[in-house]
């Protein structure tokens, strides 16, 4: 994590300066992080790998939301352009809302006991 952090830290800051650090230690954690699934999924086998299952929705909600923002963003004079990035964020939050209601409130109410 230190290999990877160091050399993109002090560019980033340079370049954009709180937030460029800011977004060096928030990839140095996507890097570790999939160093990290990489690693249990060797050592654990394939089977492993339904465990990281809320990883992915949480991955799909990221990169929809993203989508909507950079969408909303990269054209801010066209109201259509911002309508399409409000539902990308829309679609995301519900579409993760309704996994966590169906699949991941039975998995707690198991582990609670109720």
């Amino acid at each position: 994590m230190c290999a990877c952090y160091v050399p993109t830290v002090i560019p980033f800051t340079i370049a954009w300066g709180l937030v460029g650090a800011a977004w060096a230690l928030a990839l140095t954690f996507l890097v570790g992080l999939g160093l990290h699934l990489r690693a249990t999924v060797q050592i654990l086998g394939v089977e492993v790998t339904s465990a990281f299952e809320p990883l992915r929705w949480a991955g799909g909600l990221v990169a929809l939301v993203g989508c909507g923002v950079a969408l909303s963003q990269a054209v801010p004079s066209l109201w259509i352009a911002q309508w399409l990035g409000a539902l990308c964020g829309l679609a995301g939050v519900s579409v993760y809302g309704w996994h966590l209601w169906s699949r991941e409130s039975l998995r707690l109410r198991m582990l609670w006991g109720s």
